[in-house]
């Protein structure tokens, strides 16, 4: 797991789960959400990564996006009233 300016890295956590298909694996950053607020996100994802092996538990409103090696991409989401998992499109996928 990686923090950078505008995304926290997923990508080894991921392949864990999916194998060698995930080329990567993020959360970008929402241009609302301090810059204080998303490292505070990060930290908490640090710290239970040890306790999660295996897992990815996306927070509140911040979907998990998955890009696959055959281009096909999909988010992983959650929020006060659920979560899911939805595709979207080539042109969504930033990084």
């Amino acid at each position: 797991m990686k923090l950078t300016k505008d995304k926290i890295i997923l990508t080894e956590k991921a392949k864990e789960i999916f194998g060698d298909v995930v080329e990567s694996a993020f959360i970008n950053k929402p241009s609302y959400v301090s810059t204080h607020s998303f490292e505070e996100l990060y930290n908490a994802l640090k710290k239970n990564e040890e306790r999660q092996k295996g897992e990815l538990l996306p927070e509140d409103w911040f979907p998990i996006i998955v890009k696959l090696i055959n281009g096909k991409s999909f988010e992983i989401w959650s929020s006060d009233r659920g979560g899911g998992v939805s595709s979207i499109l080539e042109e969504e996928v930033t990084q």
